[in-house]
């Protein structure tokens, strides 16, 4: 199954925006949000684009021998571009995607500028995974039965202007 780089980039931005779980990240709070992505491009094993995160109440933690500090920075809005790498693990029906910032925007806001620094690091050092769920069966009618065609996805390949599904058919009656 082939899908088009207009339908990821439609599935994308209808997704948005997504706030993301800074609960795992001991080294920044508040509240971060990814608000658009724009310009996907799907190339040989990855996605390009552009996004731009918002920040509400954030601060900065750290450690320094032995003491606890917090550095609130507040609200900050930063763009980048990125690059994703994208894994399918077949039988988990997870897809992974793992963004790497390859240019930053910067504001020449100092605090904005630190900030974005710290999410690029973060950002960059973990996956993401999104859950592919089978796909709806087809039904196919004879004179005397009723039969399905399970498709489930067994590889997912980023190819130029295209994520290409793999799917294995199994056939059930009904």
């Amino acid at each position: 199954l082939k899908i088009p780089q207009p339908v990821i980039a439609d599935l994308v931005q209808k997704s948005l925006p997504m706030q993301l779980d800074t609960s795992d990240y001991q080294m920044i709070g508040g509240i971060i949000t990814i608000q658009r992505i724009t310009d996907i491009q799907l190339k040989d094993g990855a996605l390009f684009a552009k996004a731009w995160i918002d920040g509400s109440n954030v601060s900065i933690n750290t450690e320094i021998a032995g003491h606890q500090l917090r550095l609130n920075v507040g609200n900050a809005r930063l763009s980048f571009n990125l690059r994703s790498e994208i894994r399918y693990v077949q039988g988990s029906r997870l897809l992974y995607i793992r963004p790497e910032i390859t240019e930053m925007h910067t504001s020449g806001n100092q605090s904005a500028d630190q900030l974005q620094g710290l999410l690029a690091s973060l950002l960059s050092s973990r996956e993401y995974p999104l859950s592919l769920e089978n796909l709806s069966p087809l039904t196919v009618n004879t004179i005397n039965k009723q039969l399905l065609i399970h498709m489930n996805v067994e590889h997912v390949l980023v190819k130029p202007g295209k994520l290409v599904l793999r799917l294995s058919p199994h056939i059930s009656e009904q």
